[in-house]
């Protein structure tokens, strides 16, 4: 669904009865017919974004069923600010160095975030997955960054709270509890292709 229908800021949830356990992943396998593949290679890279996009959207109505609205509510989010002290993110200056991206590992009870040549855009949609929430930019950071991050996963009080302190000590980015306007499709109806 959030492939089919992405666009920045949106958060797709579940409401009704659902015919299959909603946190079920599949790998899906299509093949386009070569004059369409053809078309496709000939499209702007944007252009075949929102192509592929239609496709999915029309996978998704077709074979499972799919059925859904769209809201807009209130919720909660982060806005994330340099914190007091200054960024300690390393800026990458050398244009020649391709864009990166954020390495995820465990290592015993931590996770550590290995990141190279990446947009703040990256850090934040990476957060935004680890603590369910969408987080606000208000850095003004606009380079590409590495950073190590390494942050233990507590079960007591707050989850965000190891994850916000690993930030403010670590990368000198804080993390400060706000609310915003947030778009959601709200799915309804989904089923098994194959029952």
């Amino acid at each position: 669904m959030f492939s089919a229908y992405r666009q920045p800021g949106l958060f797709v949830v579940q409401a009704g009865k659902m015919n299959s356990p909603s946190n079920q992943n599949f790998d899906l396998q299509a093949r386009m017919k070569p004059d369409v593949a053809d078309a496709l290679a000939n499209l702007s890279p944007a252009e075949q974004k929102f192509a592929r996009q239609h496709m999915l959207r029309v996978l998704l109505t077709d074979y499972f069923k799919v059925e859904f609205h769209r809201e807009r509510n209130r919720i909660p989010i982060y806005e994330v600010f340099v914190a007091t002290g200054g960024s300690k993110l390393r800026p990458v200056t050398d244009a020649n160095v391709p864009d990166g991206k954020i390495v995820v590992t465990r290592q015993g009870d931590d996770h550590v975030w290995e990141a190279h040549a990446v947009p703040m855009a990256a850090l934040l949609q990476n957060l935004s997955l680890a603590e369910h929430r969408p987080m606000g930019d208000y850095t003004g950071l606009t380079g590409r960054y590495d950073f190590t991050l390494r942050f233990a996963v507590e079960d007591k009080g707050d989850p965000a709270e190891p994850v916000a302190r690993a930030i403010q000590k670590q990368l000198g980015l804080k993390l400060v509890p706000a609310t915003a306007m947030q778009d959601r499709i709200v799915v309804d109806h989904a089923e098994l292709p194959w029952k």
